[in-house]
C-alpha cells in the first residue's frame, strides 16, 4: 500500500483554497468542538494553522462564526454556512459555489481546488496534507477529487476537489445522495475523476478526526481538554 512520506520544502499553492467546516452541531462531543483544547490550543486553530502554512486563503465555513473571533487566526476568512447540521456533503457544494463559482470573496482569482478540511483533526500533519496539494498541482483534467483512503473508508474532510465538481456533484444530490462514501462509488465508476491516494494503516494517525470526548484520548497527549 502507498504511504505519503514527507517532505522537507513546502511550498504554497496558489491555485487552492483551504475551506475548514466548522459549521456542525458537535451532538456527541456535548460542546462545539472546534473550541476543545488538544495539547492546550482549541482544535480548530492547530487545523487553521497547517491551512494557513499551505495555501494563500484559508477560510472558516461555520452558522456561528462569531465564536471563533477571539481565536489567533490570521488573515482567516470568514464564509457563513446557509445550513448548519445538513451535512458536510451539502457544505461543500455552498463552498465551491461561494469561493469557486463566485466572486464573493476577496482576492478576486478564482481557485481551481477547494481543500476541505473538518475542524477536529488535531494531529494533521503539514507534510502530509502538502502532498496532497502536489497531487492537485500535478492532476489530469478530468480529476475533480483528490481522497485519502484508509483500509476502511475514504476521507472526504481532508480532501481536494476541484471547481468543475458541482455538475458531479448536483447529479448526485438530486438523485438523493447524500453520502461522501457513495458519491466517490460512483466516482470510481467514472475513470479518471477520482483521485484515490491509499493510506498505510500504520500511517493514519494524522487524519485522526474527534467527534466525541472519547476520541480525544487518541493518540495520547498531555492535551489540556
Amino acid at each position: 500500500m502507498f504511504k505519503i512520506q514527507p517532505s522537507e520544502t513546502m511550498p504554497l499553492y496558489p491555485s487552492i483554497a483551504t475551506v475548514i467546516l466548522a459549521g456542525g452541531y458537535s451532538r456527541r462531543m456535548g460542546r462545539d468542538k472546534a473550541l476543545v483544547l488538544w495539547q492546550g490550543e482549541p482544535m480548530l486553530q492547530r487545523v487553521y494553522t497547517v491551512a494557513r502554512s499551505l495555501t494563500p486563503r484559508s477560510i472558516i465555513m461555520s452558522g456561528w462564526n462569531d465564536r471563533y473571533a477571539d481565536l489567533d487566526l490570521p488573515s482567516c476568512e470568514f464564509l457563513h454556512d446557509h445550513q448548519p447540521g445538513a451535512g458536510p456533503l451539502m457544505a461543500l457544494t455552498q463552498a465551491l459555489h461561494d469561493v469557486t463559482g463566485s466572486p464573493l470573496l476577496t482576492p478576486p482569482q478564482t481557485p481551481e481546488w477547494i481543500l476541505l478540511l473538518a475542524c477536529d483533526l488535531p494531529s494533521l500533519d503539514r507534510d502530509r496534507v502538502a502532498q496532497l496539494c502536489d497531487r492537485a498541482a500535478h492532476s489530469d483534467d478530468q480529476t475533480i477529487a483528490i481522497v485519502p483512503h484508509t483500509d476502511r473508508t475514504w476521507e472526504p474532510l481532508c480532501a481536494l476537489y476541484r471547481r468543475t465538481a458541482p455538475p458531479h456533484l448536483q447529479a448526485f444530490i438530486q438523485a438523493g445522495g447524500r453520502s461522501f462514501q457513495r458519491w466517490f462509488e460512483r466516482l470510481v465508476a467514472e475513470p479518471g475523476t477520482l483521485d484515490t491516494v491509499a493510506i498505510a494503516t500504520d500511517d493514519r494517525g494524522w487524519l485522526h478526526n474527534c467527534n466525541s470526548a472519547a476520541d480525544l484520548s487518541f493518540p495520547s497527549t498531555d492535551s489540556d481538554h
